[in-house]
């Protein structure tokens, strides 16, 4: 009985013993798959190795982070799947786990680091290391938690790139000074090797490159020559299409695209996103980065914004321009109101001896020519009088419904009285069809007289001065008609030299008030300016074309009219003109 009895006593003993091996067991089983459970969940990447320093587990955030699934890391290196630098000299960071088990601490980066990952994507890290103990003995393992700082970093550098750009568009007055500084800040910023500030020409219905940034590289000289020649449609290369729709734009490898010409084995990823005024895409931003990348939708928001403040800007200098412009013509207004009287007056005394001497001039033809000329030139200062005024204070055309062809024939010889002794040959070519418009004809007479006269000054070496009617008809998809022409029937009048022409600068300013090209004393710069004028009050439209070298052409369009010519227009009429 003795021995029945230490025999149960000892298998008593050993059931309870395994009863409390196996409730161990459970709850530690319990408590690795709780802990599994929260580092799963973290944000952070978090990667366990053993004492030997290979790595037994991570979570999800750490297989984003590096590349690497758990089941392809677990057992390797952990300094072969976590692939930490430092950020700013790149020497490789002693294996992470290695100085928590040779001293048993804790273990914090406190400078800059990079993570390479996996596929060579560099990140920015911060990360700490911990020994796992069991109990209160020895190390058995290590915990690396590494967190992705480059939300963090591309904040702070959006944020000190928005500052820049904000600083630069408050300190400049010009597109034309802020598109190199943008680029520069932007590419920089990034390290972007090209940045391209693409201008819409309204003219040509083109994208041209207006600013260009490119970084040191054996093929800056020869892409910058390149884009400088470029000109794109709607719809054609990254710049192209981003025009065309109106939205930003990511491409992984433009080099797949065949219609990016920067694009290059340095030059793979690219950006464009629109610069807007209103509606209208005035422009495009374009970058490109060294590598194929995935896309950003949250850089690519970020450069959009920035797109849109440009846009701002070149909407607040268009106001500014056109508040500037009409200062210019109060300034005039207050200018031909202060001495319209007294050159009134003078006009009074010479036309008033000029009759005198006519009076006494009976028989002699000659003086008496030349006394009508006299008084010719009176009158035709007194009208330019009342034009300096009707400018500087607007005042109610007097529209009629006039032959355009009639009007034309009536001026040839004051237009080639302006002409003598310079060389320039006028011709005529009035198109039969050419039909009636809704003008005040004193105002169309000015307006042929003041491009004549602009024609004559850009041919010093005399030329061909052409004048021509048509009647033209504008049609909804005619994409070679002016935007500011409507479809519909139109009479044109076109006044074309063969001077010296004009390059897009100096076309971008010819209708302001005082602009000039001529030298002080040979010009006012108001003779366009009123063209310009008339044109608008009798409900037309203009046309410049002209390249340096090649002359220019002015074609003014004017609604073709309905009735009876010398009428005025019927309020139902000119309201639908």
């Amino acid at each position: 009985m003795g021995a029945l009895f230490v025999w149960l006593l000892l298998a008593g003993l050993l059931l309870w013993t395994a009863y409390r091996f196996l409730r161990m067991r459970g709850a530690a089983h319990a408590q690795e798959h709780l802990m599994a459970a929260l580092i799963s969940g973290l944000e952070e990447a978090v990667l366990t190795a053993d004492s030997e320093g290979r790595v037994t587990a991570m979570n999800g955030a750490a297989e984003h982070l590096t590349g690497w699934s758990q089941a392809e890391a677990r057992g390797r290196n952990l300094g072969s799947v976590a692939v930490v630098r430092q950020a700013e000299t790149r020497p490789a960071v002693s294996d992470p786990i290695q100085p928590v088990f040779r001293d048993g601490t804790l273990v914090e980066w406190l400078e800059p680091m990079v993570l390479i990952a996996r596929d060579g994507i560099e990140r920015p890290v911060a990360g700490r290391a911990v020994p796992l103990r069991r109990g209160a003995g020895r190390s058995v393992g290590a915990l690396l938690v590494l967190r992705d700082l480059t939300e963090r970093k591309r904040t702070e550098r959006l944020l000190a790139l928005h500052g820049a750009i904000a600083r630069e568009l408050a300190g400049r007055c010009s597109a034309d000074l802020v598109g190199p500084t943008l680029l520069n800040l932007i590419c920089q910023a990034f390290g972007w090797p090209v940045g391209l500030f693409w201008r819409v020409d309204g003219e040509f219905g083109m994208l041209r490159c207006a600013h260009s940034w490119i970084g040191p590289g054996g093929r800056a000289d020869a892409l910058g020559a390149a884009i400088r020649t470029i000109a794109l449609p709607s719809g054609v290369g990254l710049a192209g299409r981003v025009w065309a729709n109106g939205k930003p734009l990511w491409l992984r490898d433009a080099e797949l695209e065949g219609d990016v010409p920067q694009a290059g084995p340095d030059c793979r990823m690219a950006i464009g996103v629109p610069i807007t005024v209103g509606t209208d895409v005035v422009g495009v931003l374009e970058f490109m980065g060294r590598d194929a990348r995935r896309p950003d939708g949250d850089l690519l928001a970020a450069m959009a914004s920035i797109g849109r403040h440009v846009g701002l800007f070149l909407q607040h200098q268009h106001l500014e321009g056109q508040f500037l412009q009409a200062q210019k013509t109060e300034v005039v207004g207050r200018v031909a109101g202060s001495v319209a009287h007294d050159v009134n007056n003078l006009l009074t005394v010479i036309r008033g001896y000029s009759e005198q001497i006519m009076g006494r001039a009976v028989g002699d033809d000659r003086l008496a020519r030349d006394l009508t000329e006299i008084g010719l030139a009176c009158e035709r200062a007194s009208e330019l009088v009342q034009r300096l005024l009707s400018f500087g204070r607007p005042q109610t055309p007097v529209l009629r419904i006039m032959d355009l062809n009639e009007a034309v024939r009536e001026i040839e010889g004051l237009l080639r009285s302006l002409l003598v002794g310079e060389s320039v040959k006028l011709a005529l070519r009035l198109g039969l069809d050419a039909g009636p418009i809704e003008a005040d004809r004193a105002q169309v007479e000015q307006l042929l007289m003041n491009l004549a006269i602009n024609a004559r000054d850009a041919m010093p070496e005399g030329g061909d001065l052409v004048v021509q009617t048509a009647a033209v008809h504008v049609a909804a998809q005619d994409v070679s008609a002016p935007r500011a022409v409507p479809p519909g029937d139109y009479v044109a009048l076109s006044v074309t030299d063969t001077g010296q022409g004009m390059d897009e600068r100096t076309k971008a300013h010819i209708f302001e008030p005082f602009f000039t090209t001529k030298a002080p004393g040979k010009g006012t710069g108001l003779g366009l300016t009123t063209v310009s004028h008339i044109v608008q009050q009798s409900r037309g439209a203009i046309e410049v074309i002209s390249e340096v070298g090649q002359g220019t052409t002015f074609r003014i369009y004017w609604p073709r009219a309905a009735g009876v010519w010398g009428r005025a227009p019927s309020p139902s009429a000119s309201a639908v003109a």
